[in-house]
């Protein structure tokens, strides 16, 4: 008797939108908003400073970021060159999917990790095609945008593409899931480091010390900095620490408060303080970063 190997029908369908690269000059920003769909966007030179809701980020050439509908997401191009990107916004139907990428929270995928998959690739062959179109000047240009008009087998291989680059991104975030299950963590342990974090991302203005959260919890310091740590794989104080980081950023170049007054809001006992932690952070001055923010 013949054996045949069959594969499940697929019925499922991909919307992609707003698939660009663009070019921004240093101090480009990108105002606060969101979108209905996900986005994946590769930073293919330079560096910005990413928000995605509370969280800020340092997004370099190589990283990724991944976003989920109604995430709100802004960008500035702190770097004294310009910051290039690729941007594919897309939809999908398939239920599974859908769910797993609504649930993920793997949001930056550093170059070092993009590095570790096939995502290179596949953003190679994409260049390839857009170099392909370019070079038969099948384009239109306005006066802002050159708008590429691509054959029908063209826009199958850019859905191919980008079909692949979500499929690497998915095996990330299946990665991520499983490391995270094989750690062996208690429900209880998860719910206090998760309680920490939440005392810590909400106390970035003021102060806030292990002590405090520790009673708050009504645990030893010890237990609390060990499971912390043990889940987060960073000392609450580190990671508290990293949060004023980027929070004095943040105030520094999209704000005009005085330097003074950022130390305060951000619990510094003096100015003299405030400045030399700053720097040690950084290697600059809060006003030599302000200044400029290249690092």
């Amino acid at each position: 008797m013949d054996k045949y190997i069959k594969i499940p029908d697929t019925n499922s369908t991909i919307v992609i939108q707003g698939f660009m690269f663009g070019v921004e000059k240093p101090g480009w920003k990108l105002e606060d908003h969101h979108h209905d769909i996900f986005e994946l966007t590769l930073c293919t030179e330079g560096s910005a400073l990413q928000w995605f809701n509370e969280e800020c980020i340092e997004f370099n050439k190589g990283d990724w970021i991944f976003l989920r509908p109604g995430v709100r997401h802004k960008t500035i191009n702190i770097g004294e060159s310009p910051f290039s990107y690729l941007a594919v916004h897309f939809d999908i139907d398939d239920l599974p999917l859908r769910k797993l990428l609504k649930n993920s929270i793997l949001n930056h995928i550093t170059h070092q990790t993009a590095m570790e998959t096939q995502l290179a690739k596949y953003t190679s062959e994409i260049d390839l095609l857009i170099q392909k179109i370019l070079f038969n000047k099948n384009y239109i240009l306005t006066d802002q945008d050159i708008i590429l008009t691509v054959t029908e087998v063209d826009k199958l291989l850019f859905q191919a593409n980008v079909m692949a680059v979500i499929s690497e991104y998915i095996k990330l975030i299946e990665k991520n899931n499983q490391t995270a299950q094989e750690t062996n963590f208690t429900k209880q342990q998860f719910e206090i480091a998760d309680e920490m974090k939440a005392l810590l991302e909400n106390n970035v203005i003021g102060s806030l010390n292990i002590n405090d959260i520790s009673e708050t919890l009504g645990y030893s310091r010890s237990h609390c900095t060990r499971i912390f740590t043990q889940v987060y794989g960073s000392s609450p104080r580190q990671y508290y620490t990293n949060l004023k980081i980027k929070k004095a950023k943040e105030l520094l170049l999209l704000t005009n408060k005085g330097i003074d007054e950022i130390s305060s809001d951000l619990g510094f006992s003096s100015l003299f303080h405030f400045s030399r932690q700053f720097k040690r952070w950084t290697s600059k001055s809060p006003s030599e970063y302000r200044m400029n923010p290249t690092r």
